[in-house]
């Protein structure tokens, strides 16, 4: 079952390295899920590179608490993601495109879905909210409305993109790592994939 729990969780994904170093780049991404037999998998890719992948285990449960666009609170399934990028992967101009990897759908009530509602995408410093990212289905941009604040990702082939600002993404920003939970119940998990 998944909690609606008002907390953030930080997932660290490494690329390319087990080692954190200060030249790694961050990319941090807030989103939320909507969850049926399991919670969202996602994958992230920068440049067409893959540089991680992840689940949103604070999304809500479709079967039984309903859907995100209908509860009053969506920010209660709110889930943040780190990525650390290897400066030697990591490319400024490079597009950063963000995907459901698990869809499933039974249409039954107002529907049991698996789905994901980014909000927003973060690299090193430079905040992208919701309106500043774009949803493509297979390479072209797609009409959609925001719920919420979130751009929704309601099918596979579908990809919220980030593009970098004009001058590319900016230079890596300083890593602040803690292995411990910190007072506002943040935590700081173990990587979940490595490439």
């Amino acid at each position: 079952m998944f909690s609606a729990a008002k907390y953030l969780a930080i997932m660290s994904m490494t690329l390319l390295s087990s080692t954190l170093a200060s030249a790694d780049a961050e990319i941090k991404i807030m989103m939320a899920g909507e969850a049926f037999d399991g919670p969202p998998a996602f994958e992230v890719r920068m440049g067409g590179q893959m540089i991680g992948t992840g689940y949103v285990t604070t999304s809500i449960d479709t079967q039984t608490d309903g859907r995100l666009y209908l509860n009053a609170e969506p920010q209660n399934y709110v889930q943040l993601f780190v990525l650390r990028v290897a400066q030697t992967a990591f490319d400024p101009k490079a597009e950063l495109t963000l995907a459901l990897t698990n869809d499933r759908y039974k249409k039954e009530g107002r529907g049991r879905d698996r789905n994901l509602f980014v909000q927003s995408i973060s690299v090193n410093g430079k905040m992208l909210k919701s309106g500043d990212i774009e949803l493509r289905a297979t390479g072209t941009d797609r009409a959609f409305e925001y719920l919420a604040g979130f751009v929704p990702i309601y099918e596979q082939g579908e990809v919220a993109a980030a593009l970098p600002p004009q001058g590319g993404w900016p230079a890596n920003a300083p890593l602040k790592i803690s292995e411990d939970a910190s007072e506002d119940g943040t935590v700081q998990a173990a990587p979940l994939s490595a490439y």
